[in-house]
């Protein structure tokens, strides 16, 4: 092979680079990497901006879709030094934070179990408040509103023994609240573990008695979610510290008629902001019982039921015949009737008494 000198080297470079073909084969490479570019962060945008429907969205070949959402209001209530051990007299500073729960719930369709995915809590600012204590205990101010945060401070004075400082949230009826412990106690205090259940009544818009055949009721089931902190102490007692009770927004309520010819509509139906899942009864020709079976969070279940009674059959009544019956007779003599003579005679009369 010939020796290159490396001027000839550079010159050669040089003449390709610069060269009018390899410009624009340059160009036409910049402009394929402008349009992949753009067209990569369209699709990304478009997946972002895709709609979420009810069952939209599946979990990779594992089984599970989305088959709901559910949310609730929640109140807590903290106090920076703490609850347990305080001073007949004493002042302690309480945060109370109010927030919106929401979480989606994910189904497998083949063994019906459900869990909680992507659980959010959004504070909620503006919310009006209402604070009240029990025994002799004293809360400054009685009410105000969340800031940004959803939050607000208010002050507990402590009485002459234990007191529950309660929050109630007007708008959703939401409750946080936590015991405070008067220093009387010796006892030491501390978290164990938290609790939760749900609670459902059913109602209807009109009597449940003496209900006509054929006729309809709107039955309402309404229901609570309630959560509450238990604390144990050094001497091995219990104690309900922080408890809380909202409505249950989004459980599922199965409808069923639990005996009776009655039938209820639809077979199922979710709860609303109220905590309220509406259905409608229509009356059978004998007693029926409505059953609700109601699940919330995929871990709270409970039953309710509401009973409807029949109306009383109407008789008719028409004319078929007469009948009558004796029902007394007297007879009487228009004279004494002792001691006559042969050939006397008296007047006697039959009075006969009949019911017809």
């Amino acid at each position: 092979m010939l020796p290159v000198s490396p001027d000839r080297c550079r010159q050669a470079l040089a003449a390709f680079v610069f060269s009018p073909r390899r410009i624009s084969l340059l160009e036409r490479l910049r402009r394929r990497l402008r349009h992949a570019w753009l067209l990569h962060f369209s699709l990304i945008l478009s997946l972002l901006l895709l709609p979420v429907g009810r069952l939209a969205r599946a979990d990779g070949g594992s089984g599970f879709t989305l088959t709901g959402t559910e949310s609730t209001v929640s109140v807590s209530v903290w106090a920076s030094e703490g609850m347990m051990g305080m001073e007949s007299d004493s002042s302690r500073q309480v945060i109370a934070n109010v927030q919106l729960n929401t979480w989606e719930v994910w189904t497998d369709a083949a063994s019906g179990i459900s869990e909680i995915r992507n659980p959010l809590r959004t504070p909620i600012p503006g919310a009006f408040l209402n604070f009240s204590a029990s025994g002799d205990g004293l809360v400054f101010p009685e009410t105000g509103n969340t800031d940004a945060n959803g939050s607000f401070i208010a002050w507990f004075t402590m009485g002459s023994a234990d007191s529950r400082f309660t929050v109630t949230e007007g708008g959703s009826g939401a409750t946080g609240s936590d015991l405070f412990r008067n220093a009387v106690s010796n006892e030491t205090w501390t978290w164990d573990h938290d609790e939760s259940n749900i609670a459902a009544t059913l109602s209807a818009t009109d009597s449940t008695d003496n209900v006509p055949n054929g006729e309809t009721r709107s039955v309402s089931a309404h229901v609570e979610f309630s959560t509450w902190s238990v604390y144990a102490s050094d001497l091995g007692n219990t104690a309900i510290g922080y408890s809380g009770t909202s409505p249950a927004i989004g459980a599922q309520v199965f409808w069923t008629i639990e005996n009776g010819d009655g039938s209820v509509d639809p077979g199922s139906s979710d709860t609303v902001g109220s905590g309220d899942a509406v259905a409608t009864f229509t009356m059978g020709s004998s007693t029926s019982i409505v059953h609700a079976d109601v699940s919330f969070a995929a871990t709270n279940s409970t039953v309710a039921t509401l009973q409807f009674t029949p109306a009383g059959v109407e008789e008719t009544w028409t004319f078929d015949h007469a009948e009558s019956s004796v029902s007394a007779m007297t007879v009487s003599a228009d004279g004494s009737t002792d001691a006559l003579d042969p050939g006397a005679q008296r007047n006697v009369t039959a009075a006969v008494t009949a019911d017809s």
